[in-house]
Formats: C-alpha cells, structure tokens, sequence
C-alpha cells in the first residue's frame, strides 16, 4: 500500500488536477512563518481599510468634488504574501502592471509602477509565491496596494512551521499558473 499523504500532499494534487481544492489554499501553510515575518492576510488589510463598516451618503462635499471614503488604514505601509492568480498588464494604464494577490482569506489588488516593474520583472512575473511590501490605497470600500518592493517567497528550514521542508515545499509547488493578461 502507498503511504497517505500529508494534508500539503493532497492540496498540491488537488491543484494539478483541478486547478483549486476543497481542502485548503496553499498559503495557509506557510501562514505561521508569513505572520512571524510580519505579512498580514488580505481579510486583516480589509478590515484596516475599513471595508464593512457603514458607507457615506452618495453625492458632493462641499467644495462640490465627488465624495470619496477613504479607509482608516489609507498610506499605511504594510506586508502581504500570496498567490499571484492574475496579472495584467494593459497597453492603455501607461505602464503599470496590475497583480491579483490571493491567499486563504480572499484576492487583493496590487498596483506595481512601471519603474518597480522595470526593476523586479524577473519577481513579478515568474514567481506564484511573493511577500509585497506596499502602501495601502483604501478608496470608496476598495482595498489596494500600491507596491514598492515584491520578495519572491521560499520556504525552507525551521522557518517552515510544522511539517517538513518536503510539506511545504509541496505546498509552495501546488501553484496554478496565473492568468496573464495583456
């Protein structure tokens, strides 16, 4: 008989075959190592951006611009880590890039300049795993990240926490390709 596989064993076949799984998302294994490193998950950031809480009255402010609602947490300097599932890159945004950050508490979206594109290209569009440090944009119950820096994410020794290297190593493996879009 074969040996059962671990819980990260059975997420990273469930994503080859299915491309999602109903046992867990990959980046909650390596949660505990993302929270030791200061990375938030992507629910916390829409709670600091205040996402849920009552909106205001639709129309004009004083001076007669739009009204807009920024969140408590709008410029706040923050770290995230997830699964890029999306980037787009449209010939009409002047050269910015835009990712589709996810982990197991929902999709963030994650605004990289042309210049950090210029300079992180190889991080931004090869990696799945990435950590963003960034600015929260929080505009009318929409949380953003404006990046200025992307870290490829490896898991390796006793940062993993549980398991083995080899458990989140698979996890880390279990990516589905991103959806790329130009």
């Amino acid at each position: 008989s074969f040996p059962r596989m671990s819980p990260a064993e059975e997420v990273r076949a469930d994503y080859e075959t299915a491309g999602l799984s109903p046992l867990a998302h990959p980046v909650s294994f390596i949660r505990p190592m993302l929270a030791r490193r200061g990375a938030l998950d992507i629910r916390s950031l829409e709670r600091l951006g205040g996402v849920g809480e009552p909106t205001p009255r639709p129309g004009t402010g004083p001076d007669g611009a739009p009204r807009t609602r920024t969140g408590p947490a709008d410029g706040r300097k923050v770290f995230v880590g997830g699964l890029i599932v999306g980037r787009q890159h449209p010939g009409t945004a002047r050269g910015f890039v835009f990712l589709s950050l996810e982990d197991e508490t929902g999709l963030l979206n994650v605004i990289i300049s042309p210049d950090l594109f210029a300079a992180q290209r190889t991080e931004i569009t090869q990696y799945p795993f990435v950590v963003v440090e960034g600015v929260l944009q929080c505009r009318d119950l929409t949380v953003s990240l404006k990046a200025s820096r992307v870290h490829p994410l490896w898991v390796d020794g006793p940062e993993a926490s549980g398991g083995s290297k080899i458990e989140h190593a698979a996890a880390l493996l279990a990516a589905p390709p991103s959806r790329d879009f130009r």
